[in-house]
C-alpha cells in the first residue's frame, strides 16, 4: 500500500532513502513531531533524526519483515537496525544539505506533484480529493503529515537530481558491451592423457640435484610442536549431572512462552472517511456484499491493501483494532468502529488457534539443554580452579590430577593440524583458535586458561618446538626422482601440445588429429564466454575468445593435455535486441548513479559530519524487547 505513495517521488534516490522514515509514519500512524527532542540518534550538521523516528523506522521495518514471511526473533536487532540507521543516516545528510543551500519546495510543486500523482485519481482519471484522504487514513496520515513529509521528499529529489539526468550510459558503450556478453563461439575441442610411455634420459644424480636445488622450497618441512593440554567442556560434564522431573517441568513452565505458537488471523481492515461512510459499507455487507468489494466501493481500496496479513494480536498497534479482530467468528466482520486512525471495519478470514507443544515431547530435550547449562556453570568453575591452582605453582600435571581432568599430549603436530606422517589430528577445540594459539605460545610456558565459547575452556603448554627446515636431498631422493619424472613427461606434453597448435593454425583438421589419436573430439555449439556449457577451465575459454576463427589454443595439466579450436563466431544482430540493449544502458546509468550517490553522500559526510549515538541505540533497542 504505502509503495503508491512513493510513485511520483522524482529521484529513485529519494525513494531507497526516505521509503523507511515515511513507511513507519504510515505504517505505525504516529505523528511527525516537529520540535527538538533535545537528545539524537543521529545528527547530520544541525539536521537530528530523534528517537521516537528511529523506534518508528526500526518497527516499520520489522513489520515489514514479517509481511515478507521473516520470523525477526531470529534476526539479531543490531542486524535491522544497522539497515535502519543506514537509510537514516542518509535521509539526514540529504536534509542537511538541503538545508544548507535553501532548497524547499513551495506549494505550487506540492500542488502539481499531488494533482499528477494516479493514485489519487478518480474514475474520470483526474485527481480526487476523497480518493486522497480514503489512502491517506489508510496509512494512518493526516494531511499536514504527509504535506511535510512530501515536500521533503521534493526537496531532496531537487538536490540530487542532478545524479538521475547526468548518470547516463552513452548507447554506444551499451551496445558494444551487449555485443561483446552475447558473442557466442562454436568450439571444437578434444582431449588426451598425458603419455607416460615415451622413453625417457635416464636421471643423473647431477640432474637430480640440480631439480631439487631449483625447488628447494618444495620440499621444505613445516615447524612441528609438541602440545600437552586440558579441555574441559559442557557436553563432557553433562552425561554426569542429574536432572530431577521437577526441574525439567518448572524449566518448562518458565519457558512456555518459547512452546506456544500464538493464534493468529488474517485479517482485513476497511479504512473509511467517516461515520456516515461507514454505516453504508456495513449495510451492503450485512446484505450479503463481499467484503473485497465493498471496500473497492467505500474505501477505493483493493484486496492487497484491505489485507493487514496474518498477525497475532500483539502484531497489531492499534489495541482497539487488535481486540475487535481477535473477538470475531472466522470469516466474520465486525460493526463500524473507530479507532485511532479513523473509522474502520475489520474481518477475520482465517484463523489459526493458538497451540502450545506438550512437555511430554520436549522433556528428552529440555533435560539435556538444563544438564548443559549446568555443566557450563561447572565447566567454568573448574577452569577458574584450574587456573587458580596453576598460578599458584601447581604443575599441569598435578592441577589436571586435582581436579580429575584427563590430559592430552600431541607429538609433532604442524600448525594445518597434521602430525608428522601428514595425518589430520582429530577432536581439537576451537581447530583454528587452538591452532594459532599453541604456535604463538612460549616454549615450556602454561597459557593462561582460554575460552572456547559454549563449547568450553582450555589451556595448554608447548613442551617442545622442531622448526621449519628444508628437507635434504638425502631425506627426500625418491620424492624428488618422482617430481622429476612427472616433470619430463609434463614438457614433453606440452611440447606435443604446442606442435599440434601450430598444425591446426596452418591447415590441420581437429577431426585428422582425433582420429590419429584414437579419441573423439567434441563440437560444443554456441559457447559463450562463462564457459558452463563445457568442460574447459576458464583461461582456455578466455583464449579461446581471443582467437580467430580456425585458430587453437591449448592447455596440459598434470594428466590430461586438452586442444580446442575455434570453428565459428556469432555475434547478435543488435538491431534485434533492441530491448535488451536499452535494459542493460539502464543497468549501467543505475551502476553510474550508485557510483555517483555512494560518492555524494561521502563528500556530504565530510561536509556536515555524522554522527551515531550508538548508547541511546542500545537503549532504545533494549526496551524494544520489553
Amino acid at each position: 500500500m504505502l509503495q503508491t505513495l512513493r510513485s511520483s517521488v522524482g529521484s529513485w534516490a529519494a525513494k531507497i532513502i526516505l521509503l523507511l522514515l515515511v513507511g513507519s509514519f504510515a505504517i505505525w500512524g504516529i505523528q511527525f513531531d516537529f520540535s527538538s527532542t533535545g537528545q539524537a540518534v543521529v545528527q547530520a550538521g544541525d539536521q537530528e533524526v530523534s528517537p521516537t523516528e528511529f523506534v518508528q523506522a526500526y518497527r516499520a521495518r520489522v513489520a515489514a519483515l514479517r509481511q515478507q514471511g521473516i520470523d525477526t526473533s531470529r534476526l539479531p536487532q543490531e542486524l535491522i537496525a544497522g539497515q535502519v540507521l543506514g537509510q537514516l543516516q542518509n535521509q539526514a545528510l540529504f536534509e542537511a544539505e538541503t538545508k544548507a543551500l535553501s532548497i524547499s519546495s513551495s506549494d505550487e510543486i506540492y500542488i502539481r506533484d499531488t494533482h499528477e500523482n494516479e493514485q489519487f485519481a478518480g474514475s474520470d482519471g483526474k485527481f480526487d480529493i476523497d480518493v486522497f484522504r480514503a489512502i491517506l487514513d489508510r496509512a494512518g496520515m493526516n494531511e499536514n503529515y504527509y504535506t511535510y513529509n512530501r515536500k521533503r521528499e521534493l526537496a531532496i529529489s531537487s538536490l540530487i537530481g542532478a545524479v538521475d539526468s547526468s548518470a547516463k550510459a552513452p548507447k554506444t558503450i551499451s551496445s558494444t558491451l551487449y555485443k561483446y556478453l552475447r558473442e557466442t563461439r562454436d568450439i571444437n575441442y578434444l582431449s588426451f592423457p598425458i603419455d607416460r610411455t615415451i622413453a625417457l634420459e635416464p636421471a643423473t644424480p647431477e640432474m637430480l640435484e640440480s631439480f631439487y636445488e631449483e625447488r628447494k622450497e618444495a620440499f621444505r618441512a613445516p615447524e612441528y610442536r609438541s602440545i600437552t593440554f586440558v579441555e574441559i567442556t559442557p557436553s563432557k560434564l553433562a552425561s554426569g549431572i542429574e536432572i530431577s522431573e521437577e526441574q525439567v517441568k518448572e524449566a518448562y513452565d518458565q519457558r512456555l512462552d518459547q512452546y506456544t505458537k500464538k493464534e493468529t488471523r488474517k485479517i482485513y481492515q476497511m479504512p473509511l472517511a467517516d461515520k456516515a461512510t461507514a454505516d453504508k459499507a456495513y449495510a451492503a455487507l450485512q446484505q450479503g456484499g463481499d467484503f473485497i468489494e465493498v471496500g473497492k466501493e467505500f474505501a477505493g481500496l483493493g484486496e492487497g491493501d484491505l489485507l493487514l496479513g496474518s498477525v497475532s494480536l500483539s502484531d497489531i498497534p492499534d489495541e482497539g483494532l487488535a481486540e475487535t479482530a481477535f473477538s470475531l467468528e472466522k470469516n466474520s466482520f465486525s460493526e463500524p468502529k473507530e479507532g485511532l486512525f479513523g473509522w474502520y471495519i475489520v474481518k477475520a478470514a482465517e484463523v489459526s488457534e493458538e497451540s502450545v507443544t506438550p512437555l511430554a515431547d520436549v522433556a528428552d530435550g529440555l533435560k539435556r539443554s538444563l544438564a548443559i547449562e549446568e555443566a557450563g556453570q561447572l565447566a567454568y568453575d573448574l577452569s577458574q580452579d584450574f587456573d587458580d591452582r596453576v598460578g599458584s605453582g601447581a604443575t599441569f600435571e598435578e592441577a589436571a590430577g586435582a581436579l580429575n581432568l584427563p590430559i592430552r599430549t600431541i607429538e609433532k603436530l604442524n600448525r594445518r593440524g597434521e602430525d608428522a606422517a601428514g595425518t589430520e589430528v582429530k577432536d581439537l577445540p576451537a581447530r583454528s583458535e587452538f591452532l594459532e594459539f599453541a604456535f604463538t605460545t612460549e616454549q615450556g610456558l602454561d597459557s593462561l586458561m582460554q575460552s572456547n565459547g559454549n563449547e568450553g575452556f582450555y589451556i595448554l603448554r608447548v613442551d617442545s618446538i622442531e622448526e621449519s627446515r628444508i628437507k635434504t636431498f638425502d631425506e627426500v631422493s625418491e620424492e624428488v626422482h618422482a617430481l622429476w619424472t612427472d616433470a619430463q613427461y609434463r614438457d614433453a606434453a606440452v611440447a606435443t601440445a604446442e606442435k599440434l597448435v601450430q598444425d591446426l593454425n596452418t591447415g590441420a583438421k581437429i577431426e585428422e588429429i582425433a582420429s590419429a589419436r584414437g579419441v573423439q573430439f567434441i563440437a560444443a555449439k554456441k559457447t559463450d564466454r562463462s564457459g558452463n556449457s563445457v568442460p574447459l577451465l576458464a583461461p582456455m575459454i578466455s583464449d579461446l575468445f581471443t582467437l580467430a576463427k580456425g585458430q587453437a589454443t591449448s592447455n596440459v595439466d598434470d594428466k590430461t593435455v586438452t586442444i580446442a579450436t575455434v570453428a565459428e563466431i556469432h555475434q547478435p544482430e543488435l538491431d534485434q535486441h533492441q530491448e535488451e540493449i536499452e535494459s542493460l544502458q539502464a543497468n549501467i546509468g543505475n551502476s553510474i548513479r550508485n557510483d555517483l550517490l555512494e560518492q555524494y553522500l561521502s563528500a556530504l559526510r565530510s561536509k556536515h559530519g555524522i554522527n551515531v549515538n550508538e548508547p541511546l541505540v542500545s537503549q532504545l533497542l533494549a526496551q524494544q524487547q520489553q
